[in-house]
Protein backbone atom coordinates (compact mmCIF):
# COMPACT_ATOMS: atom_id res chain seq x y z
CA UNK A 1 0.00 0.00 0.00
CA UNK A 2 1.32 3.73 -0.79
CA UNK A 3 1.80 6.22 1.53
CA UNK A 4 -1.25 8.51 0.72
CA UNK A 5 -3.20 5.65 1.18
CA UNK A 6 -1.98 4.43 5.01
CA UNK A 7 -1.73 8.41 5.70
CA UNK A 8 -5.40 8.22 4.60
CA UNK A 9 -5.97 5.22 7.30
CA UNK A 10 -4.11 7.10 10.07
CA UNK A 11 -5.85 10.14 9.60
CA UNK A 12 -9.69 7.85 9.96
CA UNK A 13 -8.30 5.79 12.63
CA UNK A 14 -7.17 9.03 14.82
CA UNK A 15 -10.26 10.75 13.86
CA UNK A 16 -12.65 7.67 14.65
CA UNK A 17 -11.28 7.13 18.31
CA UNK A 18 -10.91 10.85 18.62
CA UNK A 19 -8.53 9.77 21.80
CA UNK A 20 -4.71 8.90 22.18
CA UNK A 21 -3.80 5.58 19.47
CA UNK A 22 -0.98 3.96 20.32
CA UNK A 23 2.28 4.17 17.58
CA UNK A 24 2.28 0.41 18.34
CA UNK A 25 -1.33 -0.10 17.53
CA UNK A 26 -1.19 2.44 14.34
CA UNK A 27 1.28 0.54 13.18
CA UNK A 28 -0.50 -3.04 13.40
CA UNK A 29 -3.83 -1.45 11.70
CA UNK A 30 -1.96 -0.36 9.04
CA UNK A 31 0.24 -3.64 8.36
CA UNK A 32 3.46 -1.40 8.45
CA UNK A 33 6.77 -1.07 10.14
CA UNK A 34 6.55 0.78 13.45
CA UNK A 35 8.98 3.30 12.28
CA UNK A 36 6.89 4.50 9.33
CA UNK A 37 4.53 5.98 11.64
CA UNK A 38 6.32 9.22 12.46
CA UNK A 39 6.69 9.26 8.64
CA UNK A 40 2.87 9.37 8.45
CA UNK A 41 2.47 11.98 11.01
CA UNK A 42 4.73 14.37 9.47
CA UNK A 43 2.74 14.11 5.84
CA UNK A 44 -0.52 14.66 7.62
CA UNK A 45 0.78 17.52 9.75
CA UNK A 46 2.08 19.20 6.38
CA UNK A 47 -1.23 18.49 4.76
CA UNK A 48 -2.52 20.90 7.13
CA UNK A 49 -3.73 18.65 10.18
CA UNK A 50 -2.62 18.64 13.87
CA UNK A 51 -1.39 15.46 15.71
CA UNK A 52 -0.05 15.96 19.24
CA UNK A 53 2.43 13.41 20.78
CA UNK A 54 1.46 11.91 23.90
CA UNK A 55 4.27 10.92 25.49
CA UNK A 56 4.75 7.98 28.57
CA UNK A 57 3.56 4.27 28.98
CA UNK A 58 0.19 5.14 27.25
CA UNK A 59 1.16 7.56 24.69
CA UNK A 60 0.86 8.21 21.59
CA UNK A 61 -0.71 10.52 18.86
CA UNK A 62 -4.16 12.33 18.73
CA UNK A 63 -5.65 14.42 16.39
CA UNK A 64 -6.77 17.91 17.25
CA UNK A 65 -10.40 17.47 16.09
CA UNK A 66 -10.93 21.59 15.06
CA UNK A 67 -8.12 21.57 12.94
CA UNK A 68 -10.18 19.59 10.45
CA UNK A 69 -10.23 21.22 6.94
CA UNK A 70 -14.47 22.20 5.81
CA UNK A 71 -15.43 18.83 3.81
CA UNK A 72 -15.52 20.92 -0.06
CA UNK A 73 -18.34 20.34 -1.84
CA UNK A 74 -16.81 17.94 -5.00
CA UNK A 75 -18.97 15.72 -7.59
CA UNK A 76 -17.59 12.83 -8.40
CA UNK A 77 -16.48 13.28 -11.64
CA UNK A 78 -14.46 16.25 -10.31
CA UNK A 79 -12.93 14.22 -8.20
CA UNK A 80 -11.75 11.86 -10.50
CA UNK A 81 -10.60 14.87 -12.58
CA UNK A 82 -8.22 15.97 -10.40
CA UNK A 83 -6.72 12.52 -9.50
CA UNK A 84 -6.50 11.97 -13.56
CA UNK A 85 -4.72 15.30 -13.32
CA UNK A 86 -2.30 14.00 -10.43
CA UNK A 87 -1.71 11.04 -12.55
CA UNK A 88 -0.53 12.79 -15.72
CA UNK A 89 1.60 15.49 -13.59
CA UNK A 90 3.48 12.54 -11.81
CA UNK A 91 5.05 11.40 -15.31
CA UNK A 92 5.17 15.11 -16.92
CA UNK A 93 8.23 17.02 -14.96
CA UNK A 94 7.69 20.13 -16.16
CA UNK A 95 4.98 21.73 -13.41
CA UNK A 96 6.56 23.62 -10.99
CA UNK A 97 3.98 23.53 -8.45
CA UNK A 98 4.07 19.82 -8.67
CA UNK A 99 4.53 19.48 -4.55
CA UNK A 100 2.61 22.31 -3.58
CA UNK A 101 -0.15 20.30 -6.45
CA UNK A 102 0.61 17.02 -4.23
CA UNK A 103 0.18 18.36 -0.84
CA UNK A 104 -3.25 19.88 -1.40
CA UNK A 105 -4.49 16.71 -3.57
CA UNK A 106 -3.50 14.90 -0.08
CA UNK A 107 -5.25 17.28 2.01
CA UNK A 108 -8.43 17.09 0.09
CA UNK A 109 -8.32 13.47 -0.21
CA UNK A 110 -8.34 12.72 3.16
CA UNK A 111 -11.10 15.59 3.57
CA UNK A 112 -12.90 13.56 1.38
CA UNK A 113 -12.10 9.95 2.74
CA UNK A 114 -15.46 7.82 3.25
CA UNK A 115 -15.75 3.99 3.95
CA UNK A 116 -17.18 4.17 1.06
CA UNK A 117 -15.13 1.92 -1.27
CA UNK A 118 -15.52 4.15 -4.72
CA UNK A 119 -13.66 7.04 -2.41
CA UNK A 120 -11.12 5.31 -0.92
CA UNK A 121 -7.54 6.08 -1.52
CA UNK A 122 -6.99 2.53 0.32
CA UNK A 123 -7.76 1.00 -3.10
CA UNK A 124 -5.18 3.72 -4.45
CA UNK A 125 -7.80 4.71 -7.44
CA UNK A 126 -10.93 6.31 -8.53
CA UNK A 127 -12.81 3.63 -10.28
CA UNK A 128 -16.04 2.38 -9.06
CA UNK A 129 -17.22 -0.74 -8.96
CA UNK A 130 -20.72 -1.50 -9.90
CA UNK A 131 -20.74 -4.86 -8.87
CA UNK A 132 -22.10 -5.52 -5.46
CA UNK A 133 -20.76 -8.42 -4.92
CA UNK A 134 -17.17 -7.22 -4.90
CA UNK A 135 -18.25 -3.95 -2.52
CA UNK A 136 -19.62 -6.71 -0.18
CA UNK A 137 -16.34 -8.94 -0.52
CA UNK A 138 -14.05 -5.76 -0.12
CA UNK A 139 -15.76 -4.75 2.71
CA UNK A 140 -15.43 -8.04 4.99
CA UNK A 141 -11.60 -8.25 3.54
CA UNK A 142 -11.46 -4.88 5.16
CA UNK A 143 -13.09 -5.68 8.50
CA UNK A 144 -10.83 -8.58 9.07
CA UNK A 145 -7.59 -6.72 8.11
CA UNK A 146 -8.96 -3.97 10.86
CA UNK A 147 -9.15 -6.84 13.26
CA UNK A 148 -6.80 -9.19 12.33
CA UNK A 149 -8.83 -11.95 11.15
CA UNK A 150 -8.42 -14.71 9.07
CA UNK A 151 -10.38 -14.99 5.67
CA UNK A 152 -11.79 -18.26 3.99
CA UNK A 153 -13.27 -18.15 0.23
CA UNK A 154 -12.95 -20.72 -2.68
CA UNK A 155 -11.15 -19.64 -5.64
CA UNK A 156 -10.24 -20.28 -9.20
CA UNK A 157 -7.18 -19.97 -11.36
CA UNK A 158 -7.20 -18.75 -14.49
CA UNK A 159 -7.91 -21.58 -16.75
CA UNK A 160 -9.09 -23.79 -14.35
CA UNK A 161 -12.84 -24.32 -13.41
CA UNK A 162 -12.09 -25.86 -10.38
CA UNK A 163 -12.52 -23.97 -6.77
CA UNK A 164 -10.18 -24.67 -4.02
CA UNK A 165 -10.55 -23.36 -0.59
CA UNK A 166 -7.79 -20.65 0.48
CA UNK A 167 -7.30 -19.54 3.79
CA UNK A 168 -5.74 -16.26 4.35
CA UNK A 169 -4.22 -14.28 6.61
CA UNK A 170 -5.06 -10.46 4.90
CA UNK A 171 -2.86 -7.45 5.01
CA UNK A 172 -3.74 -5.26 2.04
CA UNK A 173 -6.45 -4.95 -0.51
CA UNK A 174 -6.02 -2.55 -3.51
CA UNK A 175 -6.93 -1.67 -7.24
CA UNK A 176 -4.14 -2.47 -9.98
CA UNK A 177 -5.02 -2.44 -13.84
CA UNK A 178 -8.90 -2.69 -13.97
CA UNK A 179 -9.25 -5.48 -11.11
CA UNK A 180 -8.99 -5.60 -6.97
CA UNK A 181 -7.40 -7.69 -5.63
CA UNK A 182 -6.63 -8.77 -1.50
CA UNK A 183 -2.92 -9.77 -0.83
CA UNK A 184 -2.34 -11.89 2.25
CA UNK A 185 -0.44 -15.06 3.77
CA UNK A 186 -2.19 -18.52 2.72
CA UNK A 187 -1.95 -20.66 5.88
CA UNK A 188 -3.78 -24.21 3.81
CA UNK A 189 -1.48 -24.29 0.69
CA UNK A 190 1.83 -26.41 0.64
CA UNK A 191 3.76 -23.46 -0.22
CA UNK A 192 3.34 -20.76 2.86
CA UNK A 193 3.71 -17.75 1.18
CA UNK A 194 2.21 -13.73 0.53
CA UNK A 195 0.05 -14.34 -2.38
CA UNK A 196 -2.36 -11.91 -4.47
CA UNK A 197 -6.07 -13.22 -5.15
CA UNK A 198 -8.36 -11.32 -7.54
CA UNK A 199 -11.47 -10.20 -6.37
CA UNK A 200 -14.20 -11.05 -8.93
CA UNK A 201 -17.34 -12.81 -8.75
CA UNK A 202 -16.22 -15.44 -11.86
CA UNK A 203 -12.76 -16.53 -9.47
CA UNK A 204 -13.84 -15.94 -5.91
CA UNK A 205 -17.50 -17.04 -4.17
CA UNK A 206 -18.42 -17.64 -0.28
CA UNK A 207 -15.79 -15.67 1.09
CA UNK A 208 -16.94 -14.81 5.18
CA UNK A 209 -14.36 -13.98 7.98
CA UNK A 210 -13.32 -16.13 10.78
CA UNK A 211 -13.23 -15.45 14.40
CA UNK A 212 -9.58 -16.68 14.86
CA UNK A 213 -7.31 -13.92 14.77
CA UNK A 214 -3.56 -13.79 13.82
CA UNK A 215 -0.51 -11.64 14.62
CA UNK A 216 0.98 -9.49 11.89
CA UNK A 217 4.31 -9.55 10.68
CA UNK A 218 5.87 -5.84 11.64
CA UNK A 219 7.96 -5.87 8.61
CA UNK A 220 5.40 -6.31 5.98
CA UNK A 221 5.01 -4.12 2.91
CA UNK A 222 2.45 -4.66 0.31
CA UNK A 223 5.40 -3.25 -2.39
CA UNK A 224 6.96 -6.72 -1.87
CA UNK A 225 4.59 -8.06 -3.36
CA UNK A 226 3.07 -5.69 -6.13
CA UNK A 227 5.19 -4.70 -8.81
CA UNK A 228 5.29 -1.00 -10.50
CA UNK A 229 4.64 -2.21 -13.64
CA UNK A 230 2.30 -5.52 -12.91
CA UNK A 231 0.12 -6.64 -10.20
CA UNK A 232 3.07 -10.15 -10.01
CA UNK A 233 6.25 -9.02 -9.25
CA UNK A 234 9.10 -11.01 -10.24
CA UNK A 235 12.35 -9.99 -10.59
CA UNK A 236 13.55 -6.71 -11.97
CA UNK A 237 14.21 -6.72 -15.75
CA UNK A 238 15.93 -3.44 -17.34
CA UNK A 239 15.00 -3.49 -21.07
CA UNK A 240 16.67 -1.84 -24.22
CA UNK A 241 15.00 -1.68 -27.17
CA UNK A 242 16.44 -0.36 -30.41
CA UNK A 243 12.97 1.02 -32.41
CA UNK A 244 12.41 2.10 -35.75
CA UNK A 245 11.89 5.74 -36.32
CA UNK A 246 8.66 4.59 -38.43
CA UNK A 247 7.30 4.44 -34.95
CA UNK A 248 9.04 6.65 -32.56
CA UNK A 249 5.75 9.12 -31.90
CA UNK A 250 4.02 5.66 -30.37
CA UNK A 251 7.06 4.19 -28.24
CA UNK A 252 7.38 8.15 -26.92
CA UNK A 253 3.65 9.09 -26.50
CA UNK A 254 2.99 5.74 -24.52
CA UNK A 255 4.68 5.13 -21.49
CA UNK A 256 5.23 1.03 -20.75
CA UNK A 257 7.29 -0.11 -17.39
CA UNK A 258 8.70 2.61 -15.60
CA UNK A 259 12.52 4.15 -15.53
CA UNK A 260 10.63 4.70 -18.69
CA UNK A 261 13.17 7.09 -21.69
CA UNK A 262 13.35 7.48 -25.27
CA UNK A 263 16.68 8.68 -27.32
CA UNK A 264 16.74 9.68 -30.47
CA UNK A 265 19.10 9.09 -33.19
CA UNK A 266 19.07 9.34 -37.07
CA UNK A 267 17.14 6.08 -37.91
CA UNK A 268 16.00 4.56 -34.64
CA UNK A 269 15.04 5.64 -31.02
CA UNK A 270 16.56 3.94 -28.32
CA UNK A 271 14.03 2.79 -25.63
CA UNK A 272 14.92 2.06 -21.57
CA UNK A 273 12.46 0.92 -19.72
CA UNK A 274 11.91 -1.71 -16.45
CA UNK A 275 9.48 -4.52 -15.97
CA UNK A 276 8.59 -6.77 -12.55
CA UNK A 277 8.23 -9.85 -14.52
CA UNK A 278 8.98 -11.60 -17.62
CA UNK A 279 5.19 -11.98 -18.90
CA UNK A 280 4.65 -8.12 -19.38
CA UNK A 281 8.48 -7.52 -20.45
CA UNK A 282 7.56 -10.54 -23.02
CA UNK A 283 4.32 -8.96 -24.28
CA UNK A 284 5.39 -5.47 -24.63
CA UNK A 285 8.55 -6.47 -26.96
CA UNK A 286 5.93 -8.59 -28.91
CA UNK A 287 3.73 -5.74 -29.14
CA UNK A 288 5.91 -3.64 -31.28
CA UNK A 289 6.51 -6.93 -33.82
CA UNK A 290 9.20 -6.41 -36.39
CA UNK A 291 9.64 -2.65 -35.42
CA UNK A 292 11.78 -2.93 -32.34
CA UNK A 293 15.41 -5.22 -31.58
CA UNK A 294 16.06 -6.17 -28.27
CA UNK A 295 19.68 -4.79 -27.17
CA UNK A 296 20.24 -5.66 -23.44
CA UNK A 297 19.62 -8.47 -21.91
CA UNK A 298 21.22 -10.83 -24.09
CA UNK A 299 18.48 -13.62 -21.89
CA UNK A 300 15.85 -11.46 -23.24
CA UNK A 301 16.90 -11.29 -26.49
CA UNK A 302 17.16 -14.88 -26.36
CA UNK A 303 13.51 -16.20 -25.27
CA UNK A 304 12.24 -13.58 -27.93
CA UNK A 305 13.97 -15.15 -30.72
CA UNK A 306 12.60 -18.54 -29.40
CA UNK A 307 9.22 -17.40 -29.09
CA UNK A 308 9.05 -16.02 -32.14
CA UNK A 309 10.79 -18.93 -33.91
CA UNK A 310 8.11 -21.14 -32.09
CA UNK A 311 5.23 -19.12 -33.25
CA UNK A 312 6.29 -19.52 -37.20
CA UNK A 313 6.39 -23.35 -36.43
CA UNK A 314 2.59 -23.03 -36.12
CA UNK A 315 2.22 -21.48 -39.71
CA UNK A 316 4.76 -23.44 -41.60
Amino acid sequence: MNKTANCIRMLKLLYDRKNVVSRKELSEYLGTNIRNISEYKLELENAGYTIESVPGAYGGYRLVINSLLPVPMIEDEEFKALHEARKYLRVHDDFPLSSSFENAMMALSCVLYQSDISKSEYLQSVTQSDNQKISTYIKQIDEAIRNNQEIIFSYKRARNDNFYEVKLQPYAYFYKDTRYYVNGYTINTKTKSYRNYVISEERMKDLFVNTKRFSKDEDYKLSDYVGRSSVYKGEEINLVLKVNKDIAYYVKERVNGYNYSVEEYDDYVLVRTSFDNEFICDSYVLSLAGNVEVIEPIEVRERIKNKLIEMVSKYE
